[in-house]
């Protein structure tokens, strides 16, 4: 029973399409297709995709309609359906997935859509938001958390098998099943059949018989309809199978069920206040609540943190990167000059720089590698290091930032002492210094920092606590960007209590005057330096659970992983936690609401709150 949180499958940078250009409609050269029809690829859209699936009816009997895609391509079928959404004044949240080996860069994407006025709007908000072609799942979200757009770069069927989640229609696009044979294929259709709601529909351009027979295969009803201008049938269907079948290798890291809102979040610092944003997303009315323990950071930098290789932690350093990045330009949330030095000290380190920047292949603008003489002039000081240059990073004043993300329903300004279940699966009760009750609710997430582990006592998992100490010092010209090391320092920041450079207390680079005041405070990390973000498991019942597994490793007869019904924690960001927090807060949103989760399944896996004792099991270790 290995732990799942090693793909090799997953390469890092993906590449981008040969494309042939007729005016603004491209055309794949690596599969001889094109990517819509030349003469009305709207229409096509409509008729093919839209139409069949009789959204008019879904998007206003549920909450949140979820839509899959094979073939992301140019986005059209994504930006008609956000459009026609639009249109209908939808009721219900639009979570679309879409799969793509060969994501288009941004200037072809922006090109393919041109001809598309009506759709122009959001087209460019979809270029804004394009990430790097970087394998694994991307989650970007629109129309202030209306709808969300997870995009899945990589082959159809491998990353699917790490998606979590049902739909409710599937959009199957791709080029031609002559023409991508890979693509086409029985584990794709598995994927389909496992992750489809009871009765999902499907709506396909292509009426190939090899894939009827499959779809039929995996559990859908096919019938075929006339094609789209002058084609002869296409195939349209219902999801008629068996619902998918809990996972008996791992049952310890089966989900818990869906809560409700309103949820109440204990916390006041980034994890909370990304979490009530989170939280927004998903349609979930919040309580916030203080916590006694949290010491306000003056000034962060989201100086990249990242893991090379292939396995799930890495890959989540890397998306959460590229999510908090998304999520700050959206809300305008940079001060100061944008961009920071990576200083790479040493061979090793400048060999490591080399391998990150070349691993990568990401365009100029996110990332490049700098001589020292670059850097030097880059930063305005002299270094005798290269660097990597990370153009769309920067600096973040939390105090600010707070005031741009959504507001809780309720505010609770008492600090939060204890927590109380009320009876069994009917909510929790949070209780103040006085232990008078502050508020009752259904749900309840720990984002206290330091004081997590107070309130879940014998529950709380394995953090480690780290104490810092920032340096505030008087404002000069230099560095003109934010430096990065083994410590940091920021340019000018007109913080709230003066303009200031921040710095670590034993920053090499440069000689600073004595710092005019300190900040001190403590981190909450674990011992593999993940976040701990995920429901609360028993650990009591754990123990007793799951004791013979450590010695019988075939044993299949495991129950699945129980939780304190409605409690979840997030905890443990460390050092990174500007960056890992937008990411993480809408992975616990999606499982309170039991929407698609934004992170694949193996890194789930790989941060679940229990992972340090469940590694026991599989190890057979006390």
């Amino acid at each position: 029973m290995p732990l799942p949180i090693d793909n090799p499958a997953h390469a890092l940078a993906l590449p981008h399409p040969r494309l042939d250009w007729e005016k603004d409609t491209p055309r794949s050269l690596d599969h001889g297709d094109k990517y819509y029809d030349l003469h009305d690829g709207l229409s096509e859209s409509i008729d093919v995709f839209i139409k069949p699936c009789e959204f008019n009816i879904l998007w206003h009997n549920r909450p949140v309609l979820a839509v899959g895609e094979t073939g992301f391509g140019t986005g059209l079928n994504f930006l008609s359906l956000w459009h026609h959404w639009r249109e209908h004044q939808a009721s219900a949240r639009l979570h679309f997935l879409s799969v793509e080996n060969r994501p288009l860069q941004k200037a072809d994407l922006l090109r393919a859509l041109k001809p598309f006025q009506c759709l122009a709007p959001l087209a460019q908000e979809l270029v804004a938001q394009w990430p790097p072609a970087y394998s694994g799942i991307h989650r970007l979200i629109f129309d202030k958390g209306h709808v969300h757009l997870t995009l899945c770069f990589g082959d159809a069927a491998t990353i699917l098998d790490q998606v979590e989640g049902r739909m409710d229609a599937w959009f199957l696009d791709g080029f031609a099943p002559s023409r991508n044979l890979d693509m086409w294929s029985a584990p794709l259709y598995a994927q389909l059949a496992r992750l489809s709601a009871p009765d999902a529909r499907l709506a396909t351009f292509t009426a190939a018989g090899h894939v009827r027979r499959g779809l039929m295969d995996a559990g859908f009803d096919i019938e075929k309809r006339p094609g789209f201008q002058g084609k002869r049938e296409r195939l349209v269907g219902r999801y008629k199978g068996r619902s998918a079948s809990p996972d008996l290798e791992a049952p310890w890291f089966a989900p818990p069920a869906p809560s409700s809102g309103p949820v109440a979040v204990i916390g006041d610092g980034i994890a909370a206040r990304m979490m009530i944003a989170a939280l927004h997303d998903h349609g979930l009315d919040s309580i916030q609540i203080a916590s006694p323990h949290m010491s306000p950071l003056p000034a962060a930098i989201l100086a990249p943190r990242i893991d090379l290789g292939h396995n799930a932690a890495a890959r989540f350093s890397i998306q959460s990167l590229l999510s908090a990045w998304r999520t700050y330009d959206a809300l305008g949330a940079w001060h100061g000059p944008r961009g920071v030095l990576s200083l790479l000290e040493g061979k090793k380190a400048e060999n490591w720089g080399k391998k990150a920047v070349e691993s990568l292949n990401w365009p100029a603008d996110l990332l490049r590698l700098c001589t020292h003489d670059e850097a030097s002039k880059i930063a305005g000081v002299a270094l005798k290091s290269p660097a990597m240059h990370w153009p769309h990073a920067g600096c973040i004043i939390p105090q600010a930032l707070y005031d741009l993300l959504p507001p809780p329903q309720q505010h609770i300004p008492h600090s939060a002492h204890s927590i109380q279940q009320i009876d069994h699966d009917a909510g929790w009760r949070i209780l103040g210094t006085d232990g008078k009750i502050l508020c009752e609710t259904p749900t309840l997430i720990l984002a206290a920092g330091t004081g997590t582990a107070a309130l879940l006592g014998a529950n709380a998992p394995e953090m480690v606590l780290r104490p810092g100490q920032l340096g505030l010092h008087p404002p000069e010209s230099s560095p003109k960007i934010a430096l990065n090391a083994k410590s940091h320092i920021t340019p000018t920041l007109n913080l709230p209590t003066g303009p200031a450079r921040i710095a670590g207390i034993d920053f090499p680079f440069m000689d600073l005057p004595a710092p005019r005041s300190f900040w001190s405070g403590t981190r909450v990390t674990s011992p593999d330096h993940g976040p701990f973000a995920g429901p609360v498991f028993d650990r009591g019942w754990f123990e007793s659970a799951y004791a013979a597994a450590r010695l019988d490793k075939r044993r299949r007869d495991f129950p699945e992983m129980r939780y304190h019904a409605g409690l979840y924690i997030f905890s443990g960001l460390g050092a990174r936690g500007f960056q890992t927090a937008p990411l993480m807060a809408q992975s616990i949103a999606a499982q309170i609401a039991n929407t698609l989760s934004p992170l694949e399944t193996a890194q789930r896996h790989a941060l679940h709150p229990a992972r340090f004792m469940i590694r026991k099991i599989i190890r057979g270790t006390p």
